[in-house]
């Protein structure tokens, strides 16, 4: 049942794809998108720790009063953790905590000379049984006939998330980018949910746009028409990173309150390190990329490092003028 779900989404994308290849290059000014995160696209049957996430995004592209490039995105979210796998659930050995998270969040990017960009975000929400990860998990469960985990009544209480950040991002010798870019980057998150400095790199090969309009960045929508170097992008990239955690509220529970029973609450890792290899195509209206994603132990206690996929498909619309 899965793979068949697999296919027939992988059949959608590659005639949206498809569609594209005979197209004269364009540009628009807005976009939606969706990106789907999952072990179980590594086709382990696996389904643990961070299991799922869901994400949906609609952006606009405009400019400053300055004339630099603005693109503006609301994105609603939801995140699912549970323990290493159902045996471990089954034996009430909860080596990662439940919790679910759900979230509305304003995004505000800006291209600024120099091949750089800044991007702030604000975020509401709710982390606890109100986020419906548990709901979400029973439903989809049954769709692809899995097992449901049991002990969500241990999950992660009620409380509200208020959370910000702060990214920067710039290329490295840019004027002398040809098939290869390389684009280091710094991301803070403080809030009632995550607080944490993460810092990595893109190392990017393949026909990819510069900065200002790559695929990989999300940037390929403007207000007005832009000038492409390439007909479409078609590049791999790897995205290492190393994640200073303080607190997480998905692994801790409320901040300075810490739940009683059933609640199993754990201790972030101090270090988080994570790899990312990725491909990307992009062309006209739309963007297809696919990841796999290997991270460390996101929780003192957890017993594995985890490992999952990501699948992500971009529409976009409105001509630019």
């Amino acid at each position: 049942m899965y793979l068949s779900c697999m296919r027939y989404l992988f059949f959608i994308l590659s005639c949206c794809c498809i569609n594209n290849l005979f197209a004269q290059t364009s540009s628009y000014a807005k976009e939606l998108s969706v990106q789907i995160d999952n072990d179980a696209f590594l086709l382990k049957i696996r389904d643990g720790y961070y299991s799922s996430g869901l994400y949906l995004r609609y952006a606009a592209a405009n400019n400053t009063k300055k004339g630099l490039k603005r693109i503006q995105t609301l994105e609603l979210g939801q995140q699912m953790y549970t323990p290493r796998n159902k045996a471990y659930a089954y034996n009430n050995i909860i080596d990662r905590p439940y919790a679910g998270y759900l979230y509305l969040k304003y995004a505000q990017k800006t291209i600024l000379p120099k091949a750089q960009q800044l991007e702030w975000t604000g975020a509401l929400g709710v982390v606890g049984p109100a986020a419906g990860a548990a709901g979400f998990q029973e439903w989809y469960h049954n769709l692809m006939n899995y097992a449901f985990f049991p002990g969500w009544e241990k999950q992660i209480p009620n409380h509200f998330a208020l959370d910000a950040s702060v990214q920067y991002t710039a290329a490295i010798q840019p004027e002398k980018n040809g098939l290869a870019r390389i684009y280091p980057t710094a991301q803070l998150n403080l809030g009632t949910t995550f607080c944490n400095l993460r810092t990595g790199a893109y190392f990017v090969l393949g026909k990819a746009e510069a900065m200002q309009q790559t695929a990989l960045l999300n940037n390929r929508i403007h207000k007005g028409q832009a000038k492409w170097q390439h007909k479409e992008e078609v590049f791999v990239y790897y995205y290492p990173s190393i994640t200073w955690q303080w607190y997480n509220a998905t692994i801790q529970g409320p901040m300075g309150n810490k739940p009683g029973a059933p609640v199993v609450t754990a201790s972030p890792s101090n270090f988080l390190p994570e790899h990312r290899f990725g491909f990307c195509y992009a062309k006209n209206r739309t963007t297809l990329r696919v990841e796999v994603v290997h991270q460390g132990k996101e929780a003192t206690s957890q017993t594995n490092n985890q490992n999952y996929g990501v699948i992500g498909f971009a529409y976009r619309f409105q001509r630019a003028q």
